[in-house]
């Protein structure tokens, strides 16, 4: 019956969007990014569901119905619920100069309430990339050798920023995002990051890794968290999980308490972890 609800719901607001604001694909493009990011809620509602069969938990289905119509209205709004057009963005190239002797550690600290980040390896001495985001009022603030990316404004709503960037291999990284969503890609060949620290409201995560400079921290606090990690074949880790819901499946890696070579914490009420060794 709540299910029932909730579809319906979805099916009534999704045809007044099609009839009165003409969104085209970018709604359904919108959808299906939104629910990529936060599917693990579905099982939420599936265990209050269960819960209100029990005598005297009935009031959770009221509680239910209405979780399941903010899900979606956040699936049909977020991030902008008045315009799906995307292409006013401000965009630009980067291309930062780094003043630090090969072997410095340089710290990456990324400040925005949406955020899109890939990080790869580059042949150049500088950090080189691009942005696009919807806001102009974003910024980056060098100091010494930490460069801080941040919006100047807190704008909430506003399609995804996106921001990639190509590292110098001649360094080592730590890198602090805060965001309150975040989909996340790092492919770190040759480049060497050595703590990462995470948090967001919601956020998707992807590692892949070749043959990393170890220790590696990475400390993840979030919402919701799915995150694919792959390392090198029998690479050491240690794994940390708390959450209320979680799904994680190791493969090809070695569990090493005492002296590992990735240090894993998460802290998330949904945790949804892949952690994988590469031959």
């Amino acid at each position: 019956m709540i299910m029932k609800v909730a579809f319906g719901i979805f099916i009534i607001l999704v045809g007044i969007m099609v009839l009165f604001f003409n969104p085209g694909w970018g709604l359904f493009e919108r959808i299906l990014e939104n629910f990529s990011m936060t599917w693990p809620v579905i099982l939420i509602f599936f265990g209050l569901a269960i819960l209100s069969q029990v005598k005297g938990m009935k009031w959770l289905r009221i509680v239910n119905t209405l979780l399941m119509v903010i899900f979606v209205l956040y699936l049909l709004l977020w991030p902008n619920p008045f315009d799906l057009d995307v292409t006013n963005y401000y965009k630009s190239d980067l291309n930062l100069p780094i003043e630090a002797q090969a072997g410095s550690t340089i710290k990456l600290v990324f400040k925005t309430p949406l955020l899109g980040l890939k990080i790869k390896d580059g042949n150049s001495d500088n950090l080189r990339g691009s942005y696009s985001f919807r806001t102009k009022y974003f910024e980056i603030v060098s100091k010494g050798n930490e460069f801080v990316f941040q919006s100047s404004e807190n704008v909430i709503f506003g399609p995804k920023n996106k921001i990639t960037l190509e590292l110098p291999e001649k360094y080592e990284y730590e890198i602090t995002i805060e965001s309150a969503v975040s989909d996340i890609e790092l492919d770190m060949e040759k480049v060497s990051i050595r703590k990462l620290e995470l948090e967001s409201g919601i956020t998707k995560l992807e590692i892949d890794t070749g043959n990393p400079h170890f220790p590696v921290y990475i400390k993840i606090k979030a919402g919701v968290a799915s995150g694919k990690m792959y390392f090198s074949e029998n690479t050491k880790y240690s794994l940390s999980v708390e959450s209320a819901i979680k799904n994680v499946k190791v493969s090809d890696l070695i569990e090493e308490k005492n002296s590992p070579d990735v240090s894993i914490s998460v802290e998330a009420a949904i945790s949804n972890l892949k952690l994988e060794g590469k031959k």
